[in-house]
């Protein structure tokens, strides 16, 4: 009996010892943050409201402000991906009265400038993964009824139109970053509950 309490003792110290910890981070911005992505254990991008992009390589300890003069206050951030330190995709969403238009933006050099590599007028970008440093993936919310899906084989400097279907429910939109990929097959979330 008392080797069994010893045992159970000793797996809630175990329990105990394997608890997440968490930590709150010190931001330098007030500003809505919509989306995350992790390189590695160092290296992570936020992107959020007002043109806002973060980026730390110490793990979380710093964060710093990353922009250009791209980047004004109509611009919303709302799906970011990392590749690494240096190299970046924020997707934006123009809510501003010159029109309906999204765009995908990548940098190379930490996040000091900034290139416009894909643009859409209508629909949104939901999201976009790379699965490689050369292969990556971008779907957008519904654009004449039908869902858009891209890829890219060179870095993401160019997209193509891979695919236009499901068409879209009623009143049904996508949500952004509610997007998991295993292997080949890629599932995605929407406003009325579907997963396709």
């Amino acid at each position: 009996m008392k080797s069994l309490s010893l045992l159970i003792f000793i797996f809630i110290l175990a329990s105990m010892s394997v608890k997440p910890q968490w930590v709150e981070q010190v931001s330098p911005t007030t500003n809505p943050l919509y989306s995350v992505s992790i390189a590695d254990n160092s290296t992570a991008w936020i992107c959020g409201r007002y043109g806002t992009i973060l980026k730390t390589t110490n793990g979380g300890a710093d964060w710093t402000l990353e922009g250009s003069e791209y980047f004004q206050n109509y611009i919303h951030f709302f799906a970011v991906f990392a590749v690494d330190d240096m190299t970046a995709f924020v997707a934006y969403k123009n809510l501003s009265p010159v029109g309906d238009v999204t765009n995908l933006f990548k940098t190379t050099d930490g996040g000091q400038t900034w290139s416009v590599v894909f643009y859409q007028t209508g629909g949104d970008i939901m999201d976009v993964k790379m699965f490689t440093p050369d292969d990556g993936f971008l779907y957008s919310s519904p654009l004449n009824t039908y869902w858009r899906f891209f890829n890219t084989n060179d870095g993401g400097n160019t997209w193509s139109l891979i695919s236009t279907y499901p068409e879209q429910g009623p009143v049904e939109w996508g949500h952004h970053n509610a997007t998991y990929i295993s292997g080949s097959e890629i599932f995605f979330g929407s406003t009325t509950g579907n997963i396709y």
